[in-house]
This record gives C-alpha cells, structure tokens and sequence, in this order.
C-alpha cells in the first residue's frame, strides 16, 4: 500500500506546458478547464506552482488543478475510469482519447519514458496488440532504441 511518504520517490514524466522533466510526484499537478461541470480542454500533467494556472490558456478563471497523485494513488486508476465513464456519457470521444493517454502514462511503466520516440517514429518499432494499442514489447523496444541512439549521439560529439 502507497503512503504519503512514497510520493516523495522519483517519479518520471514531463510537463505538459514547459515539456520539462518532473522529478517527483509532489512536485506535479493535473489540471483542466472546467465551465458548469463540464470539461472543457483536455487533462495536462504540469509543475505545480510554475506551470500550472499559465494564463495562456483559455478559460484561466475556470482552470481546475488537482494534486497528480491523487491520480498515481491506490484508488488513482478508479477516478481516471470514472473520468473516462463520464466523457463516454456526455458523447466526448476526444476527452476519452485524452484520458487514455494519461492513464498509460502514468499507469504503464516505461511508456512516458517511450511516449516522444512513438510520436517521432510512429509504429516503426514492431507490432501493435490485437486491439490496436502499444504493447509492453513496443515500449521495451522504444526504449531500447533511444538508448542506442543516445550512446550513438554521445560516440559522435
């Protein structure tokens, strides 16, 4: 079972504003625009403090954040399905996509770590699993790939 202290571990994923590394989970919220209970802009995992209520955005009066681990905690996946249930009720299929993406990346490990070479190469790295998604062999691969390329990058400077 995860306790409070547990957060303060060494957590990977970027930022969704500055695309910076965040290093650890207390250190990262989730935030949405909400108008009337209903969500209107996507889920994005930031900094807190510095990058969340970027008033860039719009609707920044109405911008909804929510400390990330209450996303990552035992009962995480549950509010991240609830979300999905509700999306589906309102007919929002691109919330749905949305929230899918943040359930992989913080439910899968490797895939935040793998998330850029997939959206660089595409599906170059092998197959996709009988229901059309990313495999835990796609990551491996992905990863494994990256580092190649980045011992490569280091030989070449």
């Amino acid at each position: 079972m995860k306790t409070e202290q547990s957060y303060r571990k060494i957590f990977s994923t970027h930022c969704d504003n500055c695309r910076e590394h965040i290093c650890f989970l207390d250190e990262a919220s989730m935030e949405y625009v909400e108008v009337d209970g209903e969500a209107k802009s996507d889920l994005a995992i930031v900094h807190t403090g510095c990058c969340s209520t970027d008033d860039t955005r719009p609707h920044y009066d109405d911008l909804v954040t929510t400390d990330l681990k209450w996303f990552v905690d035992n009962d995480g996946l549950f509010r991240l399905i609830a979300l999905i249930e509700k999306a589906a009720n309102e007919g929002n299929a691109d919330r749905i996509k949305n929230i899918c993406e943040i359930i992989k990346r913080l439910h899968q490990p490797g895939y935040e770590s793998a998330r850029d070479f997939f959206e660089v190469y595409g599906n170059v790295l092998g197959r996709r699993d009988e229901f059309g998604g990313v495999t835990h062999e796609n990551i491996t691969e992905a990863l494994k790939a990256l580092a190649a390329f980045e011992e490569h990058a280091l030989f070449e400077e």
